[in-house]
């Protein structure tokens, strides 16, 4: 029965920076980040937020820690970040790194999920 169950994608947050200054000009931008908490790691998924808005979702293209790539700095430091697809950073901005994971569902996660879901529609 439970192979019959759909897949559930879950998000791992796996840390946050903040953006200090903006590098670069066209399409050779980067940020310059505080990372606030946990760790960034270079082809996690990460989205741009400005205020709560979430401004861009993509994957962290590259990583730089003192002119140096590497795949990944914890917390308390400062790096240069790359997002695929965008460079309209802004100083303020946020960066949240997390990693999507497909989980298979259980049967008793599935029942209480169609609970929830039926509540709702009572409502």
């Amino acid at each position: 029965m439970e192979g019959k169950l759909r897949q559930v994608e879950e998000r791992l947050p796996m840390g946050s920076a903040k953006v200090k200054a903006v590098f670069g000009s066209g399409k050779k931008r980067v940020a310059g980040c505080e990372v606030l908490e946990g760790k960034l790691v270079k082809g996690c998924q990460v989205e741009v937020k400005r205020g709560k808005e979430v401004v861009h979702k993509g994957t962290l293209e590259s990583l730089r820690r003192v002119k140096d790539a590497v795949d990944e700095v914890a917390a308390g430091l400062e790096c240069g970040v790359g997002v695929e697809g965008f460079t309209a950073f802004n100083e303020g901005d946020t960066l949240e790194c997390f990693q999507v994971v497909t989980k298979s569902q259980r049967l008793e996660e599935a029942k209480a999920a169609s609970i929830d879901a039926s509540a709702y529609e009572t409502a």
